[in-house]
């Protein structure tokens, strides 16, 4: 089993994912599958998620809290495990203080207060 099948990286944007040579974090976990899409569509985002053991995401900054639970969801129903992000070791890359999460840290406050 090569490298490439084990490590995957992935961003936020589709223009980091030039820079990075990866893919955008929605792509690669199928957060875009919907009622049309294709079962062979769905059944190529399973099988490659059969073998990733890591996964980089760079922009953390852009990654707020709701997506970063759903990619946690997202990871336990591809990987049929209920075990926290199913086990898979991620490193986050990124400015962990961009304007992004004050934006969402804004939102939270003005929901709950």
């Amino acid at each position: 089993m090569g490298k490439q099948q084990k490590l995957k990286v992935v961003t936020y944007t589709t223009n980091a994912t030039l820079l990075i040579n990866g893919t955008t974090i929605h792509y690669l976990l199928g957060l875009l599958i919907n009622k049309h899409t294709s079962i062979r569509k769905i059944n190529s985002i399973i099988s490659i998620w059969l073998n990733i053991q890591f996964i980089i995401i760079n922009e953390i900054s852009m990654v707020g809290c709701t997506l970063l639970a759903t990619i946690h969801l997202k990871l336990q129903k591809l990987k049929s495990s209920i075990l926290p992000f199913t086990a898979i070791n991620i490193m986050f890359m990124g400015y962990f203080y961009n304007f992004h999460q004050s934006m969402t840290h804004h939102y939270i406050q003005q929901t709950y207060n």
